[in-house]
């Protein structure tokens, strides 16, 4: 159809131009038919539009599972401890149901640049008894895939989807807070009239990357939704504050009710702005990214995918991260993978690059490394794994002695070399007399 109507207009224009040169009397006649045979075609084409609309509106949903925890209050500050969650389950007769940035912000961003984008993509199969999922239903360890559907939720359906948010204690609101490449975020507010306002994810099952248990539990959850319970202690971690599932015709989609905190934008747009920044605001960064990782390393967990995207700052320039939907359980300390998601300028260390097994720990240092070389310099490291391999690094301008020695020891190549990173802190702190120049 698109085709035929680039066609008829091409036509049309050679015939006025026709007409401009030309006397020719059958030219007025021509022009008519054309323009009636643009007319029916594009009527032909709203009418399709059409058609496809009514159909999108009118598939009927059956909530069939819902799991999710009640409101609590959010903390405020960087520093406050963080409460011990209680659940709630919630039932009905008909069943149940990246990123955002500054306060108030509309933003979208398909690249996750803004707040809560998705994790990778995963493929499970999902099982439904009488509303639940059973434990087995979902892939435990998800695949990567190379495509993606972008939630959708009809509008007829998103009053359904709100009511069961409400059951869980919060009301979701209509501003669309972004997008990242699994997901939507929207704004939304406790019910209890804290004033304190969540983020709500949506995200299709079929994209989460990984699924697991909670002890005690034969229902399923995200892998994303149990690391954020286990670093609830984590205060530079976003808090879950409740999850819950809707089925949308074909499709099953998750939602997440996140802590939002107040006056926070994303650290990725703070250093698109600011970069280069100066060494020693560098350096307050790289110990917050320190403690951060440590903290979540001492849980027992991984992040995953760490980078200026998926963080937030906050009040008092504190980080917070985000968006664990690739985060992974560590086991002895480590986490041995063949194969993982995350972004490649960010995450991608250099032994990634070769064939066999890697630790994904000696990952998060370089990724560290790359995110403290990016706020000195305003730029990566290296423009690709090859180079990193084989390239020392370029220093674009004088900076502090400590900078160097700890840039070097981050984003060593050789992953037997690079810091580990039970020595992160001892490493900032010697060369902090000598990094903040």
């Amino acid at each position: 159809m698109n085709q035929k109507l680039t066609f008829d207009l091409l036509r049309l224009a050679g015939l006025l131009g026709f007409c401009k040169d030309s006397r020719n009397r059958h030219v007025g006649r021509e022009i008519d038919s054309v323009f009636d045979t643009l007319a029916m075609d594009v009527s032909s084409l709203l009418k399709s539009y059409k058609e496809v609309e009514d159909q999108n509106l009118k598939l009927k949903q059956e909530l069939r599972f819902c799991r999710c925890r009640g409101p609590r209050a959010v903390p405020n500050g960087q520093n406050d401890k963080k409460r011990k969650r209680t659940r709630k389950s919630t039932s009905t007769s008909s069943g149940g149901s990246t990123s955002y940035g500054s306060s108030g912000s509309n933003t979208s961003n398909s690249g996750g640049a803004v707040g809560y984008g998705g994790g990778n993509t995963g493929n499970g199969a999902s099982t439904h008894n009488n509303g639940s999922r059973a434990s087995g239903g979902r892939s435990s360890t998800g695949s990567t895939s190379g495509s993606s559907r972008q939630v959708s939720v009809p509008r007829d359906n998103m009053a359904m989807v709100k009511a069961e948010v409400r059951r869980s204690g919060y009301e979701l609101l209509n501003d669309q807070l972004g997008r990242g490449g699994f997901g939507l975020v929207y704004n939304g507010r406790p019910l209890n009239n804290s004033g304190q306002e969540v983020a709500i994810k949506l995200t299709l099952c079929d994209d989460i990357y990984s699924w697991t248990n909670l002890p005690g539990q034969n229902d399923q959850i995200p892998v994303e939704a149990a690391a954020l319970i286990a670093l609830e202690s984590v205060t530079s971690v976003v808090d879950l504050l409740g999850f819950g599932e809707v089925s949308l015709g074909s499709d099953d989609v998750f939602f997440f009710v996140m802590e939002k905190p107040m006056g926070c934008i994303s650290f990725d747009t703070y250093l698109r702005q600011h970069k280069p920044i100066l060494p020693v605001v560098a350096f307050s960064f790289l110990k917050q990214l320190v403690s951060m990782v440590l903290a979540i390393h001492q849980c027992g967990w991984l992040h995953g995918d760490l980078k200026p995207s998926n963080l937030l700052m906050c009040a008092q320039d504190q980080l917070k991260a985000i968006d664990c939907g690739l985060a992974k359980k560590l086991v002895n300390g480590q986490c041995i993978v063949t194969s993982a998601g995350g972004t490649k300028v960010w995450n991608m260390a250099p032994e990634r690059r070769n064939a066999g097994s890697c630790d994904l720990v000696k990952s998060t240092v370089w990724s560290v490394g790359v995110m403290y070389y990016y706020m000195i310099f305003g730029r990566l490291p290296f423009s690709s794994l090859k180079k990193a391999q084989k390239k020392p690094l370029k220093w674009h301008c004088n900076i502090p002695i400590g900078a160097k020695t700890i840039l070097q020891r981050l984003l060593d190549p050789d992953p037997n070399r690079r810091v580990v990173i039970e020595d992160l802190e001892q490493l900032i702190q010697t060369h902090a007399a000598l990094s903040n120049i």
